[in-house]
């Protein structure tokens, strides 16, 4: 069974992914910043939903200029969520392989261990 298709990271989510992440782990980025950031990018700002509207993973914070010349990236955010499916693959493939990543080295922020996997 495939994966659910990503679609564009809804705006409303925003305040509540960057409340989880301040409450883990502290950083001085503001709403306005990661907004903005998001609306630079919006193509490598993705949430996961199941066929019944269930949030199972987001990535989000990339901006243009994280890009860096080697062809490495840094991707601020990737959090698999309990409605994923095992079956699906491991959520950390499917986001390398949506933002089009599989050639380039890349590094991502989780706040569990479980995000990952």
């Amino acid at each position: 069974m495939p994966p659910p298709p990503p679609t564009l990271l809804s705006p409303h989510l925003v305040p509540t992914l960057l409340s989880a992440d301040a409450s883990i782990y502290p950083s001085p980025l503001t709403l306005p910043q990661l907004t903005s950031w998001i609306t630079a990018a919006p193509s490598s700002s993705l949430q996961y939903l199941t066929p019944d509207n269930s949030l199972c993973g987001v990535v989000w914070d990339i901006t243009p200029d994280m890009f860096a010349d080697d062809g490495g990236v840094h991707v601020w955010h990737v959090e698999r969520y309990p409605p994923w499916k095992r079956e699906w693959g491991r959520f950390a493939e499917v986001v390398q392989r949506d933002l089009r990543l599989s050639s380039r080295r890349w590094s991502a922020l989780c706040v569990t261990k479980e995000g990952m996997e």
